[in-house]
């Protein structure tokens, strides 16, 4: 297995991390993986994992070519990692899964990559040459399909999962007052990436008529976010609307616990996992129908989904939760026994087949 691990027990678990890590832990209990991540910057990497190995470009090309192993499962693969893996394939045939978290392509079309050309490019190697290709959602797959032309008979669409006791205990602690009794209202959303919306999803928070409604914005700060506060700066009720900056995980969980609602505002998101991890603290989510985890919420009985290009509806969804405490209530016991069934677990045994498949 290849992608990005973390280099060493204090590191934060974030971002691409979260996918190979937990896929690795889950895959190892059926069969002997081994896990290739390239080096990052540190000289040394002290990983307690004895089958974790943080490889240099050429230590990778050697252990691809002079190696035995029965697959390759490349959980990232973005500019020089491809091109390695495409030449040890010239010299070595062997199978390989992919599984695209993303699309560059979109993220290129969009300024998010630092370099377009090769990240594009990679993608497309990646998604063209493997034996088999594991999209996120439904809405990556056919991005996918779109840009590239792949054969849909070579994909499969498998979510990312959460880890659902650390949620479960977590969420425990959650306050079990009625929501009349706390005066104000805090809606939530995570991420602040251009992609997010964040501009949209504030332009509509502050039409509407409500003092008892915070919005919170978490995340790093950004050239995006900076862009937002200039634009909305002389508006008087960005007071309600806070921005964390960049926090940890367990920070980020904290706000999750004193939410009220959860908002994915994106016009592009594969697979976010904050939707799963909102919903697993009972939160009732709205997301648009460009966000991957769209797929898996029924519109109304466990979330609610908008068209991501429909004026006013991200605004009217969240007037229509905060107008009824019944609603509320609905979506989030109905969006937490859904979030209970999207483990890593149960992803571990969806890639299984897949495995058993192509070994």
């Amino acid at each position: 297995m290849f992608g990005n691990y973390p280099e060493s027990e204090d590191e934060e678990i974030k971002g691409p991390s979260i996918v190979a890590y937990n896929l690795f832990k889950e895959m190892s209990k059926y069969y002997d993986v081994e896990f290739y991540s390239l080096k990052r910057g540190r000289k040394n990497c002290n990983s307690t994992e004895k089958k974790v190995h943080f490889l240099s470009s050429f230590e990778l090309f050697r252990r691809l070519l002079y190696n035995k192993y029965d697959l390759l499962h490349v959980t990232n693969a973005i500019g020089r990692t491809y091109f390695i893996i495409k030449l040890a394939r010239f010299f070595k045939r062997f199978k390989m899964l992919y599984t695209a978290n993303g699309s560059a392509k979109t993220e290129a079309e969009h300024g998010m990559c630092p370099r377009p050309f090769i990240s594009v490019l990679a993608e497309k190697g990646m998604v063209l040459s493997s034996n088999h290709v594991v999209c996120v959602s439904e809405l990556l797959k056919n991005r996918e399909i779109e840009h590239y032309g792949i054969d849909e008979k070579k994909v499969s669409v498998i979510g990312s999962g959460i880890d659902i006791e650390e949620m479960q205990k977590e969420s425990l602690n959650k306050k079990k007052e009625g929501d009349t009794k706390k005066s104000m209202k805090r809606i939530l959303t995570v991420g602040t990436a251009i992609v997010k919306n964040i501009d949209g999803l504030i332009e509509e928070f502050l039409k509407i008529n409500r003092d008892d409604v915070e919005l919170y914005i978490i995340g790093g700060e950004n050239e995006n976010i900076r862009e937002i506060k200039s634009k909305f700066a002389k508006n008087n009720n960005m007071s309600r609307v806070k921005f964390t900056g960049a926090i940890s995980h367990k920070e980020v969980l904290q706000y999750y616990k004193n939410g009220d609602i959860y908002v994915q505002a994106s016009f592009w998101d594969a697979y976010p996992i904050a939707v799963l991890e909102a919903l697993a603290f009972g939160l009732p989510v709205i997301v648009t129908d460009r966000v991957g985890t769209c797929s898996i919420i029924e519109n109304g009985t466990n979330g609610l989904v908008v068209k991501h290009d429909e004026k006013g509806a991200i605004r009217k969804a969240i007037e229509k939760l905060l107008d009824s405490e019944e609603l509320r209530r609905k979506l989030g016991t109905n969006g937490y026994e859904l979030a209970k069934r999207q483990s890593w677990g149960k992803v571990g045994k969806e890639y299984k087949k897949i495995y058993d498949e192509l070994i």
